[in-house]
C-alpha cells in the first residue's frame, strides 16, 4: 500500500496595513489628487492547490484563492519544505530562494507588484499576517480562511555517509600530529537520493556526545569540541584541490569561510543541516556564494540492510494458551551488516500493525504486546534467544534491548529508515535473505 502523509494547513489571509506605514502610504498615494488610494477589501472563501512543483531543492506550490468578491487570488510560494513554511515571502529578485512568491503572482489578474507576506505556523494551522500586496499603486486587504491538504512526495529524504574519527588529530604544515583527547571529528558528505552532491561538512564534537545537535563555529583550526573546518581552496595550484565545510549550488562548489554550522536531530533520525549570515567563495575564483542554506530529511546510511517477516500476532491469555489477535500483524524487521547472513545480524525491530497496512509510523514500546500500533520491548529468554526489538554495535558486540521510548519507522526508496528509541539505525535497505 502507498503510503502518504498529508500535511493539512488552514489558511487565514490577512493583508493588514503595512509594517512601514510610510512606505506604504507613499505607495498608495494618488498622484493627481493628493489623496491615499484606500486599500480593497476581500474576503477569501476557498482554496486549492494548482500545482506544486520541486526544483533544486526548493518547492514552488502554486495556490488559487476565491473571494466573496469574485477576485481571484493566484500565488506561488517557495519553500524548502513541500509545503508552504513559516517565513516571510518576498517576491523574488535574482532566482528563486526559500521565502520568495513568485513573478507572475497575481490579484485579480493584475500582477504583484511589491509587498511581503508574514506567515506564522502553529501545528497545522497558517495565519497570513502584517502583509500588504500592491498591484500598480492599490493595496489590497485581505482576510477570510482555506483548507489545503499538502501532499509529501514518497521517499523525499537525503542521504548522508559518515566518517567518525575519536580522537581528534589536527596535522600541520610538516605533517606533525596534534591530538586532542576527549573530541572526536564527524565527516559528514550529503547526497540527494539520486546521489548528487549538496554538501560536505568537518564537525568536531566531544568524544561522549550522544548526538549531533549543536552549533558548530567555523575555525581556521580545529582543537575543540563544536567547530567546524573552514573550507579551504587551492585548486589554483592543483586541479580539484579542496576541501573543509562546502556546499553545492547550480552545480559549484562553494567553500564555507566564515559563521556556523547548525545541525537539529528531527525526532524520527534524520537531520537538517543549515547555516545563516555565512561567508563562501566559489572554488575556483573569488566569486561570492550564498549566505545562507539549508539541507533538510537528512538520513544516516551506515550500510545497513533488512529483511521482514510477517505472520498474524500471537499472545497469550491467563492460561498460557496461545491466541492470535484478530487483524493484527507481527513485523519482524532483522538488520544486517553487509550480506544478509545469520552471521552479520545486529539487530531486530519487532512491530504490530493492523493487517494490510504499512509499516510506517510511530510505534511505543511496551511490555503488553498485544495489539496493533505497537513494539515489543526486547529481552531474552533464559540466555538462549532475543527477542522484540533489540539493537547491535556489531555482530559480536551485546545486544541493546530497547524497553522504552518509540520506535519509529520512515518511508525509504527501497527500505526503511528506522531509529529505535534513542538510537539511530538510518538508512536500511530492504532485501531477501541470501539462499532463499
Amino acid at each position: 500500500m502507498k503510503h502518504n502523509i498529508f500535511k493539512s494547513l488552514v489558511i487565514a489571509a490577512s493583508l493588514l496595513l503595512c509594517g512601514s506605514l510610510t512606505s506604504c502610504l507613499e505607495k498608495g498615494h494618488t498622484d493627481l489628487t493628493g489623496k491615499y488610494t484606500p486599500p480593497t477589501e476581500l474576503t477569501i472563501v476557498s482554496g486549492e492547490i494548482i500545482s506544486s512543483v520541486k526544483e533544486s531543492g526548493l518547492t514552488t506550490n502554486t495556490l488559487l484563492f476565491k473571494t466573496k468578491e469574485n477576485v481571484d487570488i493566484l500565488i506561488g510560494l517557495v519553500s524548502s519544505k513541500y509545503y508552504p513554511a513559516t517565513t516571510t515571502y518576498t517576491k523574488i529578485i535574482d532566482k528563486p530562494k526559500n521565502g520568495n512568491y513568485v513573478n507572475g503572482s497575481t490579484i485579480g489578474g493584475k500582477e504583484i507588484l511589491d509587498g511581503s507576506l508574514v506567515l506564522v505556523e502553529n501545528g497545522e494551522d497558517y495565519t497570513f499576517k502584517n502583509s500588504i500586496f500592491f498591484t500598480d499603486s492599490t493595496p489590497y486587504k485581505v482576510s477570510g480562511s482555506a483548507k489545503l491538504v499538502f501532499v509529501k512526495p514518497a521517499a523525499e529524504y537525503n542521504v548522508a555517509t559518515l566518517t567518525y574519527e575519536d580522537p581528534l588529530v589536527v596535522y600541520d604544515m610538516g605533517g606533525n600530529p596534534t591530538t586532542y583527547e576527549g573530541v572526536a571529528q564527524n565527516k559528514i558528505e550529503v547526497k540527494s537520493k539520486e546521489g548528487n552532491l549538496l554538501g560536505y561538512f568537518e564537525l568536531t564534537s566531544a568524544s561522549d556526545a550522544e548526538s549531533l545537535a549543536g552549533t558548530y563555529t567555523i575555525v581556521s583550526a580545529l582543537n575543540a569540541a563544536n567547530q567546524a573546518n573552514n573550507g579551504w581552496d587551492a585548486s589554483a595550484w592543483v586541479p580539484g584541490m579542496f576541501g573543509g565545510c562546502y556546499i553545492v549550488e547550480d552545480g559549484n562548489n562553494y567553500i564555507i569561510t566564515e559563521g556556523a554550522i547548525e545541525v537539529k536531530v528531527n525526532e524520527e533520525g534524520s537531520i537538517a543541516i543549515s547555516g545563516t549570515g555565512i561567508k563562501t567563495t566559489k572554488v575556483g575564483g573569488t566569486d561570492a556564494g550564498p549566505t545562507e542554506f539549508s539541507i533538510e530529511d537528512i538520513f544516516f546510511d551506515y550500510g545497513l540492510l533488512c529483511t521482514v517477516a510477517s505472520t498474524p500476532l500471537k499472545t497469550y491469555d491467563e492460561n498460557w494458551q496461545e491466541v492470535t489477535v484478530p487483524g493484527v500483524t507481527d513485523n519482524n524487521i532483522t538488520l544486517y551488516i553487509g550480506e544478509a547472513k545469520a552471521e552479520n545480524v545486529v539487530g531486530n525491530i519487532e512491530v504490530s500493525t493492523e493487517d494490510g497496512s504499512t509499516l510506517f509510523g510511530k510505534f511505543p514500546v511496551t511490555a503488553t504486546y498485544n495489539a496493533a500500533g505497537l513494539a515489543n520491548n526486547g529481552g531474552n529468554v533464559m540466555g538462549m534467544f532475543d527477542y522484540g526489538c533489540w539493537i547491535k554495535g556489531a555482530p559480536s558486540e551485546a545486544p541493546n534491548y530497547i524497553t522504552t521510548g518509540d520506535v519509529i519507522i520512515s518511508e525509504i526508496d527501497g527500505g526503511y529508515a528506522i531509529k529505535a528509541g534513542n538510537i539511530v539505525c538510518g538508512i536500511c535497505k530492504l532485501v531477501e535473505v541470501a539462499g532463499e
